[in-house]
Formats: structure tokens, C-alpha cells, sequence
């Protein structure tokens, strides 16, 4: 588990998913983000592809080493 793993695991848990994505976008403009299907959406991932804010794996998309949000 990364560094930033754990922090935005802290963060989910005090505060939830989204300030998970509100503190990646603010601070990690450039994190990749993917597919993540337990949550539902699409969420910053690290460099293991798992979920920054659940830490589940998350599934290639067409953007996904673009960094793309949308």
C-alpha cells in the first residue's frame, strides 16, 4: 500500500468518496483515473491500478493512462 494509498484511505473514512476525488483533483491533477465498479464510477487509481478510494481493482477504459477524468 502506497503512501498516498493510506492517505486517501483516511480521508474516505472520515470524510467519503467524493472528498477522496476532490482531493485528488486538487492535489494530483496528472493521477490516472479508472473504471472502478464497486464504487461505481470512475476514481483515481494508483500505480497498481487499485481504487484510491475504496482500494478495490479497477478496469482499463479507453482513457485510462491519459489521466482522463471523463
Amino acid at each position: 500500500m502506497s503512501k498516498l494509498s493510506e492517505l486517501c484511505e483516511g480521508i474516505y473514512v472520515e470524510y467519503g468518496q467524493f472528498a477522496v476525488h476532490d482531493f485528488i483533483t486538487t492535489n494530483y491533477p496528472r493521477q490516472p483515473w479508472a473504471w472502478c465498479e464497486p464504487c461505481e464510477i470512475k476514481s483515481p487509481r494508483d500505480s497498481d491500478y487499485a481504487c484510491l478510494v475504496c482500494g478495490s481493482p479497477t478496469e482499463p477504459y479507453w482513457g485510462q493512462d491519459k489521466g482522463e477524468m471523463e
